[in-house]
């Protein structure tokens, strides 16, 4: 089993695929350890493919919800570069099913070249 603490900074790649929408404000103000902080409920299902989604899925919401601009995506995007390597292709994979499963559109696919440039 993986250290739970890697596979948070893992999820926190998961967070800029999710903040891709347009949402109300944005996240100036959170750093990638608070995002990693919030992305915990998703670490059982990120690192197995399996189990209770339900508070995985309002913390992406939630997320998704906080991005707003441009800008905003781009340098949690940056901060969340460095932890891509760190991804298995199985929890990529699970990663990608999470927007169907908590019914977020993502207009990227989830994948392991993250481009910041969006």
């Amino acid at each position: 089993m993986a250290n739970p603490l890697a596979v948070l900074l893992k999820l926190v790649n998961l967070l800029f695929l999710f903040m891709l929408v347009n949402s109300p404000r944005g996240l100036a103000d959170i750093s990638c350890g608070t995002v990693a902080h919030e992305l915990t409920p998703c670490v059982p299902y990120v690192e197995k493919g399996q189990g209770d989604t339900t508070q995985c899925c309002d913390k992406i919401k939630e997320l998704v919800r906080l991005a707003s601009t441009t800008p905003d995506r781009q340098s949690v995007c940056k901060c969340l570069e460095s932890f891509a390597p760190h991804f298995t292709d199985a929890q990529i994979q699970n990663a990608a099913e999470l927007p169907g499963i908590c019914k977020v559109f993502i207009p990227y696919p989830i994948k392991r070249d993250l481009d910041c440039s969006r």
